[in-house]
C-alpha cells in the first residue's frame, strides 16, 4: 500500500496526528475508508473499508490511497471533489485516472 504524499484527511476524521502516527510506524488503522486508484482495475477511484484491505479479494493488489475518511458518505463527498476540482480546471476527463497517479504519487 503505497499512501500519496498529499494525502487528504477527510474533515470529520478526529485526529490527524495520530492518523499520519499509524502511518508512518505501519500500523493499521481500524475504523474508516481508503480513497485509492487500483492499477488493476477500471474504476478511477474505489472506496474500501480500511478494515477489509487485509482481506482475500485484495491480497496481492497495489493500492495507491489518496484519502482517508472517517465515514462512507464523507468518502463519496471527497471524491465527488476531487473530480469536480479536476473538470472544473477545464481537464479532460477521460485523463483523470493518469491525473491522479501523477498529482498524488
Amino acid at each position: 500500500m503505497i499512501f500519496s504524499k498529499k494525502l487528504i484527511i477527510g474533515e470529520n476524521v478526529k485526529s490527524f496526528d495520530e492518523i499520519i502516527e499509524h502511518l508512518e510506524s505501519g500500523r493499521k488503522i481500524i475504523l474508516g475508508f481508503y480513497l485509492v486508484v487500483l492499477a488493476d482495475n477500471q474504476n478511477i477511484l474505489e472506496i474500501i473499508p480500511t478494515h477489509e484491505v487485509n482481506k482475500d479479494r485484495y491480497k496481492d493488489r497495489e493500492f495507491n490511497v489518496i484519502g482517508i475518511a472517517e465515514s462512507k458518505k464523507e468518502a463519496f463527498l471527497t471524491v465527488r471533489d476531487v473530480i469536480a476540482a479536476f473538470v472544473s480546471k477545464g481537464n479532460d476527463f477521460n485523463y483523470i485516472k493518469t491525473y491522479l497517479r501523477n498529482y498524488y504519487f
